[in-house]
């Protein structure tokens, strides 16, 4: 129990007796009714229990303490068995005291039998001692790190009175990751818990929960079992209606769609396009992005004519832009979704507002008694072929453009019309003369 003191010191915070504490992993086991509390496990492959799993089956399996659990009162503690097997490996204590001249909140860290969590050593008030790191999210654990262990290690402590100090990486923290080594059976294994506490220590909430079920593979914090992305996205311009409906988009589905709540289609100017990612996707307003419902199809999507990009812009004709496929895991089987890779470049045009090539734009072409005259201007390279034809549609002549200037002798095909087609680098273009 907390003694009572008018000005507690770290020394006594760490002396205090704790009737809760566990000597070590192998001497406790939950009951039925403790592993229910409203703990949803999941597993996306077979081999959920430590040592059992091959290399084929390696995952990461997630718990969700749903719905969270926090603990407020004077002696509260929440113990953690990692990998759902009947056997607790950390125990969270809080330790609290408000009495006169003095408050204390404190939550503490125990790590059981050979487990470990990532720490270092930390100074709060004028003693040093095992502080357990607050990661972000996808920071890496891993066995390169250091790990520590002891049965009051300190995540936050909030002490005011006539002395006052405070520390711990913990307080006052919100959806920060503690890195977890768990050892069973000789082998190591690399988890997270994701936790809140509060700024004066008097209460801390615990969220979630994963390992990686393979030993010695490292894990990001807050890594789950995640959705793979749609592949192979396309879009295409189908239609001339000046928006959105202009554009098409196909993609291939998720391999896996058993994992797969729905995708969106995301639309991206083209300068935002390179740096565009997954948490840049999953911030897009709903209103911004197009919801499609699985099918075990490959989905083909028209848009809407009041389709917006990302930003909620209209999509509109002249503007470069680059399509997304996010790919929404299902929260039961799988909890990360999944971005595709930026699609094919799209530019929406009308054809009809594009003038059509004309052969005086890239070079001066004329008869002149028996031959065509061929003269490219400046910069045009001479890339491509030309064919002359008769009015019946039987071509006379065809040779590839080597120099800037061609001569056609026609002195064999005779006094007639003649239809010349070049073809510049890709550009067709046509001309009719008149060759005596």
């Amino acid at each position: 129990m907390i003694q009572k003191v008018c000005h507690p010191t770290l020394l006594s915070i760490n002396s205090f007796d704790n009737p809760y504490a566990m000597n070590s992993k192998s001497s406790s086991k939950k009951s039925a009714s403790q592993l229910i509390n409203k703990l949803k496990s999941y597993s996306i492959a077979a081999g959920a229990v430590l040592g059992v799993g091959t290399q084929a089956d390696a995952a990461i399996i997630y718990t969700d303490v749903d719905p969270d659990m926090t603990y407020s009162a004077k002696g509260d503690m929440h113990q953690l068995d990692l990998n759902n097997d009947f056997t607790y490996d950390f125990t969270f204590k809080l330790l609290t005291f408000s009495g006169t001249g003095a408050n204390m909140g404190m939550v503490e860290l125990e790590a059981l039998g050979s487990n470990r969590a990532r720490a270092e050593f930390i100074t709060i008030g004028a003693s040093m001692t095992i502080g357990p790191l607050a990661l972000n999210k996808y920071d890496p654990i891993q066995s390169t790190q250091m790990f520590m262990f002891g049965s009051g290690m300190k995540m936050a402590v909030s002490v005011t009175g006539i002395v006052s100090y405070s520390g711990g990486n913990w307080l006052g923290a919100n959806d920060k990751y503690l890195g977890l080594q768990l050892v069973v059976g000789g082998n190591t294994y690399y988890g997270w818990a994701r936790l809140d506490v509060a700024v004066d220590g008097k209460s801390f909430t615990i969220k979630d929960y994963a390992y990686e079920n393979q030993p010695d593979v490292s894990i990001l914090a807050g890594e789950a079992p995640s959705t793979d992305p749609a592949t192979n996205v396309v879009a295409t311009d189908i239609a001339n209606n000046h928006n959105g409906s202009d554009m098409r988009v196909a993609f291939d589905k998720a391999p896996d769609e058993t994992l797969v709540d729905s995708y969106r289609i995301i639309v991206v100017k083209k300068q935002d396009a390179a740096s565009f990612n997954l948490a840049d996707a999953v911030a897009v307003g709903s209103t911004n992005y197009l919801h499609i419902i699985k099918t075990g199809f490959n989905p083909q999507i028209t848009l809407s004519p009041l389709a917006t990009d990302k930003d909620g812009d209209l999509i509109v004709e002249w503007a470069p832009y680059n399509v997304f496929i996010l790919t929404i895991a299902d929260g039961v089987n799988a909890f990360t979704n999944a971005l595709s890779a930026a699609s094919n470049e799209i530019t929406l045009t009308d054809p009809a507002s594009i003038p059509e090539p004309k052969i005086e734009d890239y070079m001066s072409i004329y008869s002149f008694e028996n031959s065509i005259y061929l003269n490219l201007f400046e910069n045009v390279k001479a890339e491509g072929s030309i064919s002359v034809y008769n009015l019946d549609g039987r071509e006379v002549k065809n040779l590839a453009l080597q120099d800037a200037q061609t001569r056609i002798n026609l002195d064999r095909a005779g006094r007639n019309i003649y239809i010349v087609k070049v073809d510049l680098n890709g550009t067709l273009l046509t001309k009719k003369l008149f060759v005596n």
